[in-house]
């Protein structure tokens, strides 16, 4: 702790966005959601490729985090970035340019304690709020490339969603990549998306209450369900109808006429949504 309360707040500041990225992360993932951050705060950006490459350039000589190879292999030699990336300002053409030509030069965490240690001293909505902007910039790449069919980066996307606790855009995001899912048969995977994109709307102090109760609906406590906005109420009813698909496809019949009649039970508990809108 002591090690990393003594570094520039440059470095620790770079080491928090590397924290939230994973245990593992990119070089070009690191600018393109450095750059979505200073636009968030409204920061100053003059400089701020060679604020961000000291600052990781340092991280690797106090062995804090280490250059990767493609296979795994630490890289023991000069950080390779230092070949392909100007010394200019981050956000200008030229930097744009160059970031198709870094995607492979990555880093991971010489030991996890380094990350644990890290993640553990920010605070909570610290967290939050990065996990959103890494959303964000993953959710503009995938957009401007067109192409939802790279899952890896979808459930990359999905994580970073869900760890921000925005419960609205997570559970479109579910909706979303479930869709893609059923309609290449992997209804299993469907399925876990579509349950992970629901548990931000779990409250364990009230649904602790209504364990052994008969009032939920949809696997919700009439509190939770009460709470949401028109939006989030349609959200629900569409991610259950899909359910009830997933489990149709897997053979489940008990189950999946369970998963549409919790859609059903929203839509008569709240008569303005209309539910048939959603199974046409």
């Amino acid at each position: 702790m002591h090690k990393i309360d003594s570094l520039d707040a440059s470095v620790r500041t770079t080491l928090h966005l590397c924290s939230v990225l994973g245990p593992e992360f990119q070089l070009s993932d690191i600018i393109s959601v450095y750059e979505n951050w200073l636009r968030a705060t409204d920061s100053h950006r003059e400089h701020g490729s060679k604020l961000i490459l000291d600052a990781l350039n340092i991280a690797v000589n106090e062995r804090i985090i280490e250059e990767v190879y493609e296979g795994g292999e630490i890289n023991e030699e000069k950080p390779s970035y230092e070949d392909t990336i100007p010394e200019d300002d981050i956000f200008d053409n030229a930097m744009s340019e160059n970031l198709s030509q870094i995607g492979n030069v990555s880093y991971r965490f010489h030991h996890d304690i380094w990350r644990e240690t890290i993640l553990k001293l920010m605070l909570v909505s610290h967290k939050q709020d990065l996990h959103r902007i890494i959303a964000e910039s993953l959710d503009s790449d995938v957009i401007s490339k067109g192409d939802e069919s790279d899952y890896h980066s979808m459930i990359k996307l999905f994580g970073h969603r869900k760890e921000s606790g925005d419960k609205s855009k997570t559970m479109s995001l579910a909706l979303r990549i479930g869709s893609s899912f059923i309609n290449t048969g992997m209804s299993a995977q469907a399925l876990t998306i579509f349950d992970e994109g629901l548990d931000l709307l779990h409250i364990k102090s009230e649904e602790k209450s209504y364990k052994f109760s008969e009032n939920l609906i949809a696997g919700f406590s009439q509190a939770v369900i009460a709470a949401l906005d028109l939006d989030d109420l349609k959200l629900l009813v569409k991610i259950h109808i899909e359910k009830g698909k997933c489990l149709s496809n897997l053979n489940l019949n008990s189950q999946s006429v369970q998963a549409y009649n919790d859609s059903l039970l929203v839509g008569l508990k709240w008569p303005f949504l209309s539910v048939t809108e959603f199974c046409l």
